[in-house]
């Protein structure tokens, strides 16, 4: 999952006119918990830099990694890893232009230097323009002043899925056709090991829970999940909650939660691997998401899929989830219903999740980022 080595090839007979152009990772995300985005710039950057290194010949250039000065440690790679004096939104937009300045600098995590136009810049989704609600005011005025100058300035700018694409040029983020989308992986999971400890110290029954991955975000939409639990006719499973807070912490947001919900806080990738593997089903109820990563995980494990029918959802998962509306809690209770009461359509689902999952790889999405900035990189 870690950064995977690049070589550096310095070529010392060529001008600085001449000498093909370096590749150069934003490394903030360095500083923060590998969670969402942070996943995603990981595993790009060590199938980019595969990728580029089995085709010998065409990348000539560096690959270094910049980091601010409060980053966790160095990561495990061999590039030429560049630390600034300054740390936040100040190293990353002061000093890390100087430090990017004879490279093709990649951004992964949605901000990048405002001043630099030889970059390429993913932004993820148009979260802050459709759920405001989501943020503190500070946060969105921020996102919203910086995204369109990042979309129209950078040389090339990315996004995960055709309808955050949509969504980004509609709020006017990224001129028309600008934006490449450039899918998540999900075999990332694959390499994991699943630590089924994870059910004996909660006392999960395998087999016998349905599964969410929370937070306190009003887009996760959690609540309605906990209305489907009282509105069900088959109260066998319960629901399992991760991520987010804690049992307390949920249970003092949503006043009166359900009995039949457990919420048990953050877990390791071992864990949650375990837990999609024993599910009866991964619930999905979000209102927005700009792709959808948990779903793919689920079908990569064999858990069966029921998610929203809004936003990236649909696009993500294609025919292989049960979709129902994420303000229906009637709707998600007869899903569930649905799955507890029949094993042959979790194993349809199952089956067909698995056809689906082997779409999306971090191989297939770095061939994309690789093919556009190669001519930026080669000799």
């Amino acid at each position: 999952m870690w950064l995977s080595a690049c070589k550096h090839r310095s070529e010392f007979s060529m001008t600085n006119n001449d000498r093909p152009q370096d590749i150069m990772l934003n490394g903030r995300f360095l500083t923060r918990p590998s969670t969402g985005v942070e996943r995603v710039a990981h595993e790009l950057w060590n199938s980019v830099t595969q990728r580029l290194e089995q085709k010998p010949g065409r990348l000539k250039g560096a690959c270094s990694i910049a980091i601010p000065n409060a980053a966790c440690g160095e990561p495990k790679t061999s590039s030429r890893i560049l630390k600034g004096r300054t740390s936040g939104q100040f190293w990353e937009q002061v000093e890390l232009p100087f430090q990017a300045k004879n490279a093709l600098l990649l951004n992964l995590c949605n901000l990048a230097p405002v001043t630099v136009s030889n970059q390429l810049v993913m932004i993820h989704d148009a979260q802050v323009f459709l759920t405001p609600e989501s943020y503190s005011l500070a946060f969105r005025n921020w996102y919203r002043w910086i995204l369109p100058q990042l979309g129209h300035r950078a040389k090339y700018v990315a996004t995960v899925s055709e309808y955050s694409r949509q969504q980004l040029e509609s709020f006017g983020v990224v001129p028309k056709g600008k934006a490449m989308v450039i899918p998540n992986g999900g075999d990332h999971i694959l390499r994991v090991k699943a630590c089924d400890d994870i059910l004996s110290k909660h006392k999960i029954q395998q087999n016998g829970y349905f599964l969410a991955i929370g937070s306190l975000s009003p887009h996760k939409n959690i609540r309605v999940l906990l209305e489907a639990l009282a509105l069900r006719k088959n109260k066998k499973h319960p629901l399992i909650v991760a991520g987010g807070g804690n049992n307390a912490v949920f249970q003092k947001h949503f006043t009166g939660a359900h009995k039949d919900a457990k919420f048990i806080g953050r877990v390791t990738d071992q864990e949650l691997k375990a837990l999609y593997q024993n599910a009866k089903a991964l619930l999905f109820p979000s209102i927005f998401e700009g792709f959808g990563l948990p779903p793919i995980e689920a079908m990569y494990c064999g858990c069966p899929v029921v998610a929203s029918n809004t936003a990236a959802i649909p696009e993500t998962c294609g025919s292989a989830a049960l979709y129902r509306d994420p303000r229906d809690g009637e709707a998600w209770s007869d899903a569930l219903d649905q799955i507890a009461g029949n094993e042959s359509i979790r194993e349809r689902m199952s089956i067909n999740g698995h056809l689906r999952c082997i779409e999306y790889t971090w191989e297939a999405s770095a061939d994309k980022i690789a093919t556009a900035i190669l001519p930026k990189c080669s000799h």
